[in-house]
């Protein structure tokens, strides 16, 4: 018998077992794989691979996909191939050019073949081919990116941010251009000093209103015993006989996170520093577990929240008189008056606080001036964190009796480009001319109002600051109008 066929598939040679395995693939049947003796190893069968390891391309990034424009191209046009010979025969794509052609021979020389051949002028046919098909989805390309765009642009203008109305130059621009919240400023015999919410009061000075300004560190040396820690909010300074008074509100305990009283601090100048008067606070509700103040605000209204006092404002009557105003936090809020003492370093004796204002909503940052016609109040109303913040103004004949009043807006969102125009105060200059410093939001790094709606110390993304401000007032039958910004130089 054939020593093939008496070997059987041990004895078959490589190439006829690789035929029959496929023969077998081919009929529909399961090729007979040979048997392996335990111990060896299948190198068809995939093996465990130890913990620990990954795969060597675990870690890189897939690549990345062409734009469907550019498959499409590739696919309608595919490259030539360049012929066997021109290439030593190995039929490389025609995207190997290999050597470039030849140049030109010299006067002289022989040519030596065709400095041309086939393969590279179906190339430029190829080349063509492409910049047609280019040409013809170029058009949808385009659209695409128009459309882009004019989305990218109405977007834009929905959200105020290529408004042409904030890039006008009738909008006004901040004369001290950082975060300056609820500016108090007065007038020294060497320029203007202003003065913001914050830690220890922080200052800022210029020669003329309209700056430039440059700003300094907190004034106040440190607080009273009664107090916590947590920022100075909305001061006040006035100069009472020829000494600097600075008013201010302070957390103290008892009072929630919020909750402030208010205390005095004294100095020889405008620029500070100033150190704390007292033991006790100048006004505080009875129920703070302080030191008992001044003006305790007794007797205690009921129908008021258990919450502090701030925005002391100074006022002094025609006939000499010092006055402090504040405001009782949270709604409903009022604007209450108590007399000071000459000195206005503490409250009158015997003398107790009295409501003159009380509003269902939020009044704050009470201002008292004194015309010819009578007294007129300015005070902040609404959401200071919201664009509706607006500065208000009312009148009345008498300084304790305002119940006729009638508030008027001076400052909002529809008299001014401005966003929340509030925390004013007022500078009387000399002619009877009338400054009014307040602040308004800012976003985004620039000189420009914040546009939109919500509350601005919530978005992080607009970068929102309260910008400080100065205006021009005007008087006509004892109304205030503003004839005037003044401009950063």
């Amino acid at each position: 018998m054939d020593q093939r066929r008496r070997g059987g598939a041990a004895a078959r040679p490589a190439g006829a077992a690789h035929r029959a395995d496929g023969a077998a693939r081919h009929r529909g049947r399961r090729p007979v794989r040979p048997r392996r003796v335990d111990g060896d190893r299948d190198p068809r069968r995939r093996q465990p691979r130890p913990r620990g390891l990954r795969r060597p391309g675990a870690l890189r990034r897939r690549p990345r996909q062409r734009p469907r424009a550019h498959r499409l191209l590739c696919r309608a046009a595919p490259l030539p191939r360049r012929p066997a010979g021109a290439d030593g025969g190995r039929g490389r794509a025609a995207r190997d050019l290999g050597p470039l052609p030849r140049p030109a021979p010299r006067a002289g020389r022989p040519s030596s073949g065709d400095p041309h051949p086939a393969w590279l002028r179906a190339t430029s046919r190829h080349a063509a081919s492409l910049v047609g098909l280019q040409a013809r989805y170029r058009p949808a390309v385009s659209i695409r990116g128009a459309v882009r765009l004019l989305v990218l642009l109405l977007t834009a203008t929905l959200l105020g941010v290529a408004s042409p109305a904030l890039a006008d130059d009738s909008v006004p621009r901040p004369v001290l251009g950082v975060d300056f919240p609820d500016p108090a400023v007065v007038a020294t015999g060497s320029g203007l000093v202003a003065y913001s919410t914050g830690d220890r009061v922080p200052h800022a000075w210029s020669r003329s209103a309209d700056g430039p300004w440059r700003r300094g560190p907190g004034l106040l040396t440190h607080k009273p015993s009664w107090s916590r820690d947590g920022g100075i909010w909305a001061v006040d300074v006035a100069r009472v006989r020829g000494t600097w008074l600075l008013y201010y509100a302070t957390p103290v305990p008892s009072l929630g996170a919020t909750g402030r009283c208010i205390g005095v601090a004294r100095s020889g100048s405008a620029r500070g520093p100033f150190r704390p008067v007292g033991r006790r606070p100048l006004v505080c509700p009875s129920y703070t577990r302080v030191p008992t103040a001044q003006d305790p605000l007794l007797p205690r209204d009921p129908t008021l929240p258990r919450a502090g006092v701030i925005d002391p404002s100074f006022f002094r009557d025609a006939d000499g008189t010092p006055y402090l105003l504040y405001k009782t936090d949270r709604i409903p809020s009022t604007v209450r008056i108590v007399p000071l003492a000459p000195t206005g370093q503490s409250v009158a004796p015997g003398a107790t606080s009295l409501e003159l204002v009380r509003s269902a909503g939020v009044i704050e940052n009470p201002v008292l001036t004194q015309r010819p016609e009578g007294y007129v109040m300015f005070a902040s109303e609404g959401d200071w964190t919201r664009c509706g913040y607006a500065t208000t103004w009312r009148s009345s004949p008498l300084l304790l009796d305002w119940s006729a009043a009638v508030p008027t807006t001076l400052l909002d969102t529809v008299t001014t480009p401005l966003c929340g125009p509030g925390g004013a105060d007022l500078v009387e200059g000399s002619g009877g001319r009338t400054l009014a410093f307040l602040h308004g939001w800012t976003c985004r790094g620039t000189d420009l109002p914040c546009v939109g709606r919500g509350k601005w110390d919530m978005k992080p993304r607009q970068r929102g600051i309260r910008a400080m401000y100065a205006a021009e007032l005007g008087w006509v039958g004892g109304v205030p109008e503003v004839t005037g910004w003044l401009r950063a130089p």
